[in-house]
C-alpha cells in the first residue's frame, strides 16, 4: 500500500485533498450522456415504502405529541371561532390565487425596455433642482408666518397682516406651480372619478388659497394667518414621492433591461400538491412589468380618502363653525382640516420605502415587481429550497475514507461518485472532487432508485450497490461493522455488505445562513426539497444556528420528480440576474420588508391625517378658530413623516 493509499484509511484526513480537476465535468459528459436524454426518467424508479430511519423516530415522536395534546384539548366556542375564521381567511387566499389574473391586462408591456426607463430617469432631474427651490419658498413662508406669529413683525413686512397675506398666496402659487405634476394628476384624477393624494393636495391648495382671498376681502383676520406654508410644503413632499417612485420604477427597468439572461421568480401551483410555492424560472419575464406598474397601497387607500376626506373636512367644518353661529370662520376650519387631510406623507408613504428597496436590489442585481408583485408574494404558501441551496460548491468536503474488506480505494470512489453524480444532489460535488483524485471517473447507473429511508442505490458494474446512511443501511438488512467511527458519515453497500464509508464535512456558509434568517422573518414557509440525505433537521437546525421551526420537509420521491419538471413561466414577481439561493432570497426579502414597510407607512399617513382633523374639530368647537395655528398643524405633520421616513430607512438594514 502506498503513501496515497495510506491517506484515506482514516476518515479523519486531510479534506483539502479532494480538489476536483479541469477535466472532470468532460469525463461526466462521456459517461452519463444517455443520462442526459429525453428517457432520462426512465432510468429513477422510486421506493416509499421504507421509513426514513435516520430521523424518523424523533419525527414521529414529535408528530404523535402533538396528537395527544390535540387529543386532549377540548376546543373551547372561543378557539374554534377564530380557528374557523382561520380556515375561512386560508381558503380566501387559495381563491384569490387561483381566480387572479396574471397582471393587470391594463398595462401594456413596453416594447422597449431601456427607452421606458429613460422615461422615468429624464424628469428626474427636474423634479430634485425645482423641489428644493420650492423647499426654500416654503422655508422662507415658515419664517415669515412664524415671526409675526410670535413677535407681530415679520421682517420687511412689519405688522402689516394683510401684506403678509398677500406675500403668502404669492409664495403659495409659486411653489405650486414649481410643482405643477401635483395639481396636474390630482385634477385629471379628480375628473376621473379617481381622486387620490394628489387630490387632497390641490383641494389643500385650493381651499388655503381662498381662505387667504377671503381674508384679504373682508379684512378679518381675526381668526388667524392661513396654512398657506403647510399647504405648500404637502406640494412638495408630494413632487418628493413623484420622485422617489420615478427613481424606483427606474431602478427596476434597470435590472431587467441589463440582464441578458434573467431568471423570475413565479408562483407555482404544480410542482407541490395543494401548495402554491415560489420558484426561479428562467428567461420568465412575463408580467413583470405590468406588476410593477399597477396600483399600490396608497393609491388603493388615498382612493376611498380621497373621497370621503373632503366629505369629512366640510361636515366638520359646518359642526364647528356654523352649528355654532359662527359662519365667519367657516373658511377657515375648512381650509385648516383639509390641510390636515393632505399629509406630507400621503405620496411617499409607498414610493420612499419602494426607491430604497429599489436601489438596494439593483446593487444586488435583482428587482421587486413593485406592490403588485410583493403582495403577491405574501399570498404564496412556500419557498422551495434545495439542498444545493444550503450547501453550494466548497462547503462539502469528503474528509476521509474507510474501506472494508477487499475493496479498493478507486473502486469505492468510482461506485459512490457515480451514485451520486446520478442522484443530482449536492453530494455530487465533493464525490467528483474524490473520484478526480483518485483518477476515477463516473459511469453508467442501472436501475436507479432513491428510497425515503436515506439513500439512493443501483446497478453499477453488474454489481447492486447501495450509498445512504447507517439507518438506510440497517433498514435494507446491510450488517454494519462494529466499530462504527462518529460523524456524519456515508456508507457504501455492495451486494448487501458494507465496502466503504465515507466521512463528510459540512460547512455552513455565511450568506447562506443570512438568507435563511431574513427568509424566516418574511414568514414564507420554508420547503426543504432535500435530495441530501444527511441533510436533516437537526443537522441544518445545528449547522446554521437558526430555529427551523415550521420549516416543512417535502418526500424524496417528490424531490426527484420537481428537479425533473420544470415550472411554466407565469406572473413574475420577481427577477435576478443569476439563478442562485442568496439572489433569490433576497429577492423574496426585500419584497417582503416593501410590503409590510407601505403596509405600516400608509396606516400612520392615513392615521395622523384623521387624528389631527379630529384635533382641529374639537379646538375649533371647543374654543375661538385662531388657537388652530399655522405652527402647531405644520409641527404634528412633520413628526408624522418623520415616522415614514425612519420606516422606510429601517428597510436598509
Amino acid at each position: 500500500m502506498n503513501n496515497k493509499d495510506s491517506k484515506y484509511n482514516d476518515y479523519n484526513g486531510d479534506p483539502n485533498g479532494f480538489d476536483s480537476g479541469d477535466n472532470l465535468m468532460d469525463m461526466l459528459d462521456e459517461n452519463l450522456e444517455e443520462f442526459d436524454s429525453e428517457h432520462f426518467h426512465e432510468f429513477f424508479t422510486y421506493a416509499g415504502d421504507n421509513y426514513r430511519e435516520e430521523f424518523g423516530p424523533e419525527a414521529e415522536e414529535t408528530v404523535e405529541r402533538g396528537r395527544v395534546r390535540e387529543r386532549k384539548k377540548k376546543r373551547s366556542l372561543l378557539s374554534a371561532f377564530f380557528y374557523l375564521i382561520g380556515q375561512r381567511i386560508k381558503s380566501r387566499r387559495i381563491r384569490k390565487l387561483d381566480a387572479a389574473v396574471p397582471a393587470d391586462p391594463v398595462i401594456r408591456e413596453p416594447k422597449n425596455i431601456p427607452k421606458e426607463a429613460a422615461k422615468y430617469s429624464r424628469p428626474l432631474g427636474s423634479m430634485v433642482w425645482r423641489s428644493r427651490i420650492a423647499l426654500v419658498i416654503c422655508a422662507m413662508m415658515i419664517y415669515l408666518t412664524l415671526s409675526f406669529t410670535i413677535s407681530g413683525r415679520a421682517a420687511v413686512i412689519e405688522n402689516n397682516s394683510f401684506l403678509l397675506v398677500s406675500v403668502l398666496m404669492i409664495m403659495q402659487l409659486v411653489t405650486m406651480l414649481l410643482c405643477l405634476e401635483v395639481p396636474i394628476t390630482g385634477i385629471i384624477s379628480a375628473a376621473r372619478g379617481e381622486p387620490g393624494a394628489e387630490t387632497l393636495i390641490t383641494a389643500s391648495f385650493i381651499f388655503t388659497f381662498t381662505d387667504s382671498a377671503v381674508k384679504l376681502l373682508t379684512g378679518d383676520m381675526s381668526q388667524g394667518l392661513p396654512f398657506s406654508a403647510v399647504s405648500a410644503l404637502s406640494a412638495v413632499f408630494g413632487l418628493r414621492g413623484m420622485m422617489y417612485y420615478n427613481s424606483a420604477v427606474r431602478d427596476s427597468l434597470r435590472v431587467l433591461s441589463k440582464v441578458k439572461s434573467p431568471w423570475g421568480l413565479v408562483a407555482d401551483r404544480e410542482s407541490v400538491e395543494d401548495r402554491v410555492v415560489l420558484r426561479r424560472v428562467p428567461y420568465s419575464t412575463d408580467g413583470f412589468y405590468r406588476n410593477l406598474m399597477g396600483r399600490d397601497i396608497c393609491e388603493h387607500v388615498y382612493y376611498y380618502a380621497g373621497l370621503l376626506m373632503p366629505i369629512a373636512a366640510l361636515v366638520l367644518a359646518l359642526l364647528s363653525t356654523v352649528a355654532k353661529g359662527r359662519s365667519e370662520d367657516f373658511f377657515h376650519a375648512l381650509a385648516a382640516l383639509m390641510t390636515a387631510a393632505a399629509s406630507f406623507s400621503c405620496m411617499s408613504a409607498y414610493s420612499m420605502p419602494f426607491s430604497i428597496i429599489s436601489s438596494l436590489s439593483r446593487k444586488n442585481g435583482c428587482a421587486v415587481a413593485g406592490w403588485a408583485g410583493a403582495d403577491k408574494l405574501f399570498d404564496i404558501d412556500g419557498i422551495l429550497i434545495t439542498d444545493k441551496d444550503l450547501f453550494p460548491k466548497g462547503t462539502q468536503t469528503v474528509a476521509g475514507v474507510r474501506l472494508v474488506g477487499n475493496m479498493s480505494r478507486y473502486k469505492a470512489a468510482e461506485y459512490a461518485g457515480s451514485l451520486t453524480a446520478v442522484s443530482g444532489s449536492a453530494l455530487a460535488e465533493p464525490f467528483r472532487a474524490l473520484m478526480d483524485e483518485e483518477g476515477a471517473s463516473a459511469v453508467d447507473v442501472a436501475e436507479f432508485s432513491s428510497y425515503d429511508g436515506g439513500g439512493i442505490g443501483g446497478v453499477v458494474r453488474g454489481e447492486s450497490a447501495m450509498l445512504g446512511t447507517a439507518g438506510f443501511m440497517t433498514t435494507m438488512g446491510v450488517r454494519l461493522p462494529e466499530d462504527v467511527p462518529s460523524g456524519r458519515i456515508i456508507y457504501l453497500s455492495v451486494n448487501s455488505r458494507i465496502a466503504a464509508m465515507f466521512a463528510v464535512k459540512y460547512k455552513a456558509a455565511d450568506k447562506v445562513r443570512r438568507c435563511l434568517g431574513e427568509l424566516k422573518n418574511t414568514k414564507l414557509t420554508l420547503l426543504f426539497a432535500l435530495k441530501d440525505f444527511n441533510a436533516e433537521p437537526r443537522m441544518l437546525e445545528k449547522k446554521f444556528g437558526i430555529q427551523l421551526t415550521g420549516a416543512e420537509y417535502i418526500p424524496l420521491e417528490d424531490c426527484y420528480r420537481i428537479s425533473r419538471e420544470e415550472a411554466e413561466t407565469g406572473d413574475t414577481v420577481g427577477i435576478m440576474n443569476k439563478n442562485g439561493f442568496v439572489p433569490m432570497a433576497r429577492t423574496a426579502a426585500y419584497a417582503a420588508k416593501l410590503r409590510q414597510t407601505a403596509i405600516i407607512s400608509t396606516f400612520v399617513s392615513l392615521l395622523s391625517s384623521a387624528v389631527l382633523m379630529f384635533i382641529i374639530y374639537f379646538m375649533c368647537s371647543k374654543g375661538p378658530v385662531y388657537s388652530v395655528t399655522v405652527w402647531g398643524v405644520g409641527v404634528f405633520m412633520l413628526a408624522s413623516w418623520l415616522i415614514t421616513v425612519i420606516l422606510a430607512n429601517l428597510t436598509r438594514r
